[in-house]
């Protein structure tokens, strides 16, 4: 899978481990894989980066959310469009094949593509299962292959971190998927702190959120469904070995 107009953007504060191993799990889909730090990671973190050889930049972050990390990042990315991913997410790779297949035929007035996205844990007998919670049934899009010098940008905590313009965006077929696997690297505690932050920066969707980023208060909600691929279940594993179990609200 080679595309020189395209290649993977990740970034992460104070969890230098995972996003060692985010980068690694990515590598052997053949795109540049780009990796960022906020300016707010602890040198000790940054010292992880260095000894597992992974080549990075740190970004200024002073409005301390993730969507303030933009506009510094994106200047430092030379394709045409940013497959932008959080260290606790994987694509598959048909996914990946569309979205290579997608930019080299979208037309000048595409600017974002939304993606897919399933949300994963492992149940207590270690099987790897799906979210169905109503909500996320809905395809749970996100906006994440951006013609990135083309967009304007706001640093607004749970937005696309940009003015979307509906007319110049397209969503890829939901059969093909980004697999999430923040409940399995992140705590129950770190998903509580995390929903408390952002009831402070924004209550409506603290509330929004609470049921999708703590599954264990509602987990017949979810109607949780198995997911039979080692290729997943391997990756999920490797990610959650590396965590050091951080998040955006520790400093």
């Amino acid at each position: 899978m080679k595309s020189t107009q395209i290649e993977f953007v990740i970034f992460s504060l104070n969890e230098c481990n995972l996003l060692a191993e985010a980068a690694e799990s990515l590598r052997g889909f053949g795109l540049t894989v780009s990796v960022f730090a906020d300016s707010r990671t602890r040198p000790e973190e940054l010292e992880i980066l260095r000894d597992r050889q992974v080549p990075f930049r740190v970004v200024d972050n002073s409005a301390a959310i993730p969507e303030s990390m933009f506009v510094p990042m994106f200047k430092q990315v030379k394709s045409e469009w940013a497959f932008l991913l959080n260290v606790d997410e994987w694509p598959s790779p048909e996914l990946v094949e569309s979205v290579i297949r997608e930019v080299s035929q979208v037309p000048d007035t595409v600017n974002v593509m939304g993606i897919p996205r399933k949300w994963l844990r492992f149940s207590e007998t270690g099987r790897l299962e799906y979210s169905r919670f109503p909500v996320l049934l809905k395809g749970d899009y996100q906006w994440r292959v951006l013609r990135h010098r083309n967009l304007t940008y706001r640093a607004v905590i749970h937005t696309p971190g940009f003015v979307l313009d509906p007319s110049a965006s397209i969503k890829l077929p939901r059969g093909n998927t980004l697999f999430h696997f923040d409940w399995i690297v992140h705590s129950l505690n770190t998903r509580k702190r995390k929903l408390t932050r952002y009831f402070q920066l924004s209550p409506p969707s603290a509330r929004r959120f609470a049921d999708i980023y703590l599954p264990e208060n509602r987990p017949w909600a979810h109607f949780f469904k198995g997911l039979k691929n080692d290729e997943v279940v391997a990756v999920a594993r490797r990610l959650q070995a590396a965590s050091s179990d951080g998040s955006w609200v520790d400093e």
